[in-house]
């Protein structure tokens, strides 16, 4: 038999071509787990930052009840009264770890979900963080409209762009600092407008970075990797848009996604 038959030619092509398409997937998959990892750095330090008042107000609790305690002076109402805060101060220690967890826990299905659900998330992820930097971070519109997506992956998305606007607000020194995110539901899908007034991204670079490893940070800052993720993820995994554009205030990302993700369709690593 001839080896170098057409039908044998072709089929080597073929075998190549899906090799190289095996090489891309894989190094996107690499270079997702690569980002998420870099996020996991940023969140365990804005945790950190989040559990040092509930730690701080158990230990002067528990100090001011044994001093108390060793003086006399306890009284029971004073007392279910302090250790009510302290339940309340656990419970929000446990959420944050639920929080921290549920992100980097693989989720291979399409859920229900509402900006209210994400929010909440990013709130506990993010809240000391920008109390701290006084970062207003506000949500309106579709706040309780469900539409089903991969949780977990939208969740990255919004967390590499609110850590980029809260690095820039800092860089920048912006006084009266706010993002707004804004939720629409238009036919069959879903808008997210996501707004912050740092000034806007160097019209120079604007229409790179979404580009791999593109950054502006320093080297020891950013991997270049966040933003152009985020496009991965929405518009190759959930086969959505997103866009960046300047206005007078700061930058604006809109990302649209369908209402219903299709898990035959989609996927996630």
């Amino acid at each position: 038999m001839n080896n170098n038959s057409p039908l044998i030619q072709q089929l080597t092509i073929e075998e190549q071509l899906h090799e190289a398409q095996n090489k891309i997937l894989l190094l996107e998959k690499m270079m997702i787990e690569q980002s998420r990892l870099a996020i996991m750095g940023e969140m365990i330090g804005m945790i950190a930052h989040q559990w040092r008042q509930p730690i701080t107000i158990i230990g002067m609790i528990t100090n001011n009840t044994i001093l108390d305690i060793q003086l006399g002076e306890s009284n029971q109402e004073q007392l279910l009264a302090d250790m009510d805060l302290i339940d309340k101060q656990v419970h929000y220690l446990s959420r944050t770890i639920d929080d921290f967890r549920n992100f980097f826990r693989q989720n291979k299905l399409p859920q229900s979900v509402t900006m209210r659900d994400l929010s909440s998330e990013l709130l506990t992820i993010f809240g000391k963080t920008f109390d701290n930097n006084h970062i207003v971070l506000t949500f309106n519109g579709e706040m309780e409209f469900e539409f089903t997506t991969y949780k977990n992956e939208i969740l990255q998305v919004f967390l590499n762009l609110l850590s980029n606007s809260k690095d820039a607000i800092e860089v920048k020194e912006v006084e009266k600092p706010f993002i707004n995110i804004v939720i629409t539901k238009i036919v069959n899908s879903i808008i997210f407008e996501i707004q912050d007034n740092a000034g806007g991204i160097s019209d120079e670079i604007i229409n790179h970075i979404f580009e791999p490893y593109f950054t502006t940070k320093s080297e020891k800052n950013g991997t270049g990797l966040g933003l152009y993720m985020s496009s991965i993820i929405i518009e190759k995994h959930l086969f959505g848009t997103i866009t960046a554009k300047n206005n007078d205030q700061g930058t604006q990302f809109t990302i649209t996604l369908p209402i219903n993700q299709d898990p035959k369709r989609a996927h996630v690593y």
